[in-house]
């Protein structure tokens, strides 16, 4: 029986970026690709952590089991870990016309709890290399993209520490349109809201209760004066969060909101896109969120983020004065489905609208008035 050909013998930086090109996936399926030898071993182990997908289930063996072998693999995230992806699977509700033939997914109900997502990110807070944190909420089908009629299921208790305890994390990404953000059985108060009194109107989580969502947009306020960097897509969005809190400075140079929740329904394009968050009495009344408004928001918003220090380029090739570019080094942008059916992106600082190439434009049915946005969205390229 022959055995593996040895890999060639290439400088580490080569390897590296070979190792940059591979997809996450590529480890996961089969683990014993990491064993090739113990030069491969050295530097494929680094680059293959900081990738990891922790789904409910790799979560629960970091927090719980007890072992030398998972003590070493802890170390090693200690070292290595720069980015966390986590990626959860919904639990939905047991369908009542189906009580007796229904059989719940066991791995979602034993792995998939607030309390294992609490303890996961304290044991986060010992990775002190660790700066970006994904967050990502989706169905059991792992099909994407989610269902936005299906039912919520992702409590606060499992989101808020990652948006308040990881405070040495710089960049944030939360891709929540799986689910709505659901209440405590208690209530719960929105991050900063006893330092903004003047907006009691918007704060609507009092009395809330655990089968019913919080507006959510209170907990995104306060993380534009402590990122650097903020990524969101939710089901429910509105304008307040795009609003710092009073009194604190902007800190976010890089801020990306997408509208567009993919292709969720080819016939009806309002399910593709966020909707407007729900008001207290209002739960059965959803309306697609005004581009208009969130594009108002964002320009008030850029205005205050950070301006880049500016670099001379004197001797470069590009004349005297500084850096040309009217962002600055900080940059904001909504991505929406227009009435087209083409997925544009808006930049905040130029006005100006381009179609995102890579993704493949709708075919929209010919009875359905698109209006999404409400306004025609114009296309510069």
């Amino acid at each position: 029986m022959v055995g593996p050909a040895p890999i060639p013998h290439l400088p580490s930086e080569i390897w590296l970026m070979v190792l940059e090109c591979l997809p996450p996936s590529f480890f996961q399926q089969d683990i014993g690709r990491l064993a090739v030898s113990k030069r491969w071993y050295s530097l494929a182990f680094p680059a293959f952590y900081p990738r990891i997908e922790f789904t409910p289930r790799v979560i629960s063996r970091l927090v719980h089991r007890k072992s030398p072998a998972m003590d070493e693999t802890r170390a090693m995230l200690r070292k290595s870990l720069r980015c966390v992806d986590i990626v959860l699977d919904g639990l939905p509700e047991q369908p009542p016309a189906l009580p007796d033939e229904y059989e719940p997914d066991t791995d979602l109900v034993c792995f998939n709890t607030p309390a294992n997502l609490v303890r996961f990110s304290v044991m986060l807070l010992e990775y002190r290399e660790l700066k970006t944190v994904r967050f990502a909420a989706r169905w059991p089908n792992r099909a994407w993209p989610a269902d936005p009629l299906q039912t919520d299921y992702l409590n606060i208790r499992s989101l808020q520490p990652y948006l308040s305890v990881l405070t040495h994390i710089t960049s944030l990404d939360l891709d929540l349109c799986g689910t709505d953000i659901l209440g405590e059985d208690d209530g719960v108060a929105a991050a900063g809201d006893d330092d903004d009194s003047d907006n009691s109107d918007d704060n609507d989580n009092d009395n809330t209760d655990a089968s019913s969502p919080i507006h959510f947009c209170n907990f995104i306020r306060p993380l534009l004066s402590r990122l650097t960097t903020l990524r969101l897509r939710m089901r429910s969005i509105c304008a307040l969060a795009l609003q710092p809190l009073a009194g604190r400075p902007v800190t976010v140079r890089n801020l990306s909101l997408s509208l567009y929740l993919g292709r969720v329904s080819e016939n009806n394009p309002k399910l593709n896109a966020s909707r407007m968050c729900p008001r207290l009495g209002l739960r059965g009344f959803t309306r697609n969120v005004s581009l208009l408004e969130m594009q108002s928001a964002m320009r008030e918003l850029i205005e205050d983020m950070p301006v880049a220090t500016p670099v001379s380029t004197r001797g470069m090739g590009t004349g005297p004065g500084i850096a040309p570019g009217p962002g600055r080094g900080r940059r904001a942008e909504i991505v929406h489905l227009a009435p087209s059916g083409e997925v544009h992106v808006w930049d905040a600082a130029t006005d100006v609208c381009v179609r995102d190439v890579s993704v493949e434009p709708m075919r929209l049915p010919l009875c359905f008035e698109a209006k999404l946005p409400d306004t025609p969205c114009f296309l510069y390229m």
